[in-house]
This record gives structure tokens, sequence and C-alpha cells, in this order.
């Protein structure tokens, strides 16, 4: 590996208001740990940090992080080849010695990355991979992997599918030449790890509108038919729903929401467009009501609820329909037994 290419390497940094630990206490959440191959990244009850010294810049925890709070130095680069565009990248441990479209991993895209290359119109990606097979960094997701889920959610729409093209070292060196090397390059940026001073996510891709969203993949598709696939669909058990709000109140976008459609009427909606698979509802939610299901089709969902007040506390309430009229109950009532608190014992 070319020197020049190992002095570009950094450690991934982080959003720490986009991480779901910020935002829950009760986050389970650990796939940056569990997707690190050096086992560099630390989470306990006191803080999530990274150890620099085990961290080798592969980038692979940054794919798997459903809010985009981690963030790399990676570059592809963005060339124009036979009337198409092209995003190249070659891996470090490749046989290559041009420094330009090297990554440590190319494994680290993810699924969002894929998207926002197609989003900007670009539908092959040319790689040089080193020996996937015998590396010490073996990926949760291989790269071939999140294409092939790319164009599932692709094929579900009639839409033209990303193209995959493994280059040989030669072929590499000869396409670098023909396109030039003029163009501006895809780029993810980072800032300080764990300073407190990164406060946006650099584009994935130059040109990208409003870098400081955090885009769930839903909303890089086209608008989806029900039947059409989506990457993360929130599905609530009405049946099991005690109607708290938590999922409502908590959602980082809104993918589900308390709304009231019809005059007198409340419902949550489940909007899977919005969805990034963070968790954050499933946390939060202590009847096991809710769960995310992947690459499922696009159903809105509307749980209807019914309002009512407490038959003990007075207190006005919701909960699905699907629960029934004979619940008469607040949903602290029904667990608080109050004709207890009220007697004392004396002695």
């Amino acid at each position: 590996m070319p020197e020049n290419v190992k002095q570009t390497l950094r450690s991934p940094g982080i959003v720490e208001e986009r991480c779901v630990h910020s935002r829950i206490e009760n986050a389970t959440c650990q796939r940056c740990v569990d997707a690190c191959p050096r086992d560099a990244w630390r989470l306990d009850d006191e803080m999530l940090g990274i150890d620099s010294d085990r961290c080798d810049g592969c980038g692979l925890c940054a794919p798997v992080c459903p809010e985009a709070a981690l963030v790399h130095d990676h570059r592809l680069l963005s060339r124009h080849w036979k009337g198409r565009r092209l995003a190249l990248g070659a891996c470090e441990r490749a046989d290559v010695r041009e420094p330009e479209g090297v990554v440590p991993c190319l494994h680290a895209l993810g699924l969002t990355d894929l998207l926002m290359l197609r989003d900007q119109g670009c539908t092959t990606l040319m790689v040089l991979p080193g020996d996937c097979d015998g590396c010490d960094r073996q990926p949760v997701t291989r790269l071939e992997d999140r294409i092939y889920q790319v164009n599932r959610l692709l094929m579900s729409r009639s839409l033209p599918l990303v193209r995959l093209q493994v280059a040989r070292p030669a072929q590499w060196r000869a396409l670098l030449q023909e396109t030039g090397s003029k163009e501006r390059g895809l780029r993810r940026g980072r800032r300080d790890f764990l300073g407190g001073s990164v406060r946006r996510r650099l584009a994935a891709i130059e040109g990208i509108a409003n870098p400081d969203e955090c885009r769930p993949p839903g909303r890089l598709l086209p608008g989806a038919a029900p039947d059409d696939l989506m990457p993360v669909v929130p599905v609530i058990d009405a049946g099991r729903c005690d109607g708290c709000d938590a999922c409502a109140n908590l959602c980082p976008h809104g993918a589900v929401s308390l709304r009231e459609p019809e005059a007198g009427r409340l419902v949550y909606r489940v909007e899977p467009a919005d969805c990034t698979g963070c968790g954050v509802c499933v946390d939060v939610c202590e009847c096991d009501a809710i769960r995310l299901s992947s690459m499922a089709p696009a159903h809105r969902l509307a749980v209807g609820l019914r309002s009512a007040r407490c038959g003990r506390c007075g207190v006005s309430f919701h909960r699905p329909e699907h629960r029934g009229a004979d619940d008469a109950l607040c949903r602290i009532c029904a667990r608080v037994d109050h004709h207890r608190n009220l007697y004392q014992v004396f002695d």
C-alpha cells in the first residue's frame, strides 16, 4: 500500500446528537460495536467511545449506523466513461499504486451511500477489490449483498438496477488514465471525534442538498406503491399496544406519529419512507408492541385509536380500537392498585 494512501486513514467521527444513545437512556443499539473487526468500539453505561490505537480506519462501522452518526474520510471517484457516470473505488489492499479512489475497505459503502450514488445518476460502481475472503476485516454485510438489497428495492419499482463491475489492476489503471483526473470525487467527511464540534455530516456525494439532514434511505427512493419494498417498515401490534404514545413522541423522523386525519378520530400513522431503522420505538415500547421489518412492502399503516376517560382516576386516554371497549382504565391505573395505597397499617 502506498504511504500516501496510508496517511489518509483516520478514525471515524461521531455526530453525538444523532446517536440513539444520546436520545434515550435504554437504547440497545450496538451495531458499531458488533461491526468493528478490531474490537475498537467500547459501549458501557457511561459512554460510547473508540480506542484509536485499535482502530485501523476501515470504516465498517459507518454503514451499519442507522442514524448516520458515524462519518469517515473514504472517497470514491466520479468519472464519465462511454456515456455513463461511474463511481470508482479500489481497496487499499489491492494491487494498486495510484492513490485516487483508494479506500480502506469497499464494504464500508452502505445502503444509503449506494442510493445516494443512484440519486446522483451514478448506476455503475467499478471496483478493484483485494482478497476479501482472506482479509482479517470481515464485514457484517458485504458490498455485493448491499447492492443486492438496493436492486431488490429498485426491482419492486421496475427501475434500472445498480451495476457492480469488478476490474483487474491493469483495467483499473487504464480506466483512470482514460477518464482523466480532473473530476472531483465522491466524499464523505468527518470532523473532530467525540469533541462536541461535529455539527453536521458532510454529504456522501458532492452536490447533495442540505447535508445537515439525516436522510432515511426510503426517502432516496421514488414514491412507493403498497407492494413496493422499503428498507425498513415499523409494524405495530394493535393487540399489545397500550396507547402510551412513546413511539410517536420519540421517533427522530416521524416514521411513527400521532395524527387526527378525521374529525374526532386519532390514529397512529406509520410512514415507512421516514424510517431509518434506529430502533428507538422498539426500545421505548414497554409492551413489545412494535417491531421493525426489513425489506418489507411499503404499507402505510394507520392504527385507529379509541378515546375514553379512566373510570378510576378520570384522566382521558386512548387505546387502539382492537383492544375493545371493556378496557376502562388508563395505562397507569391498569398497573397500579390505588385501593391498596389507601390503607395504612398502624402498630
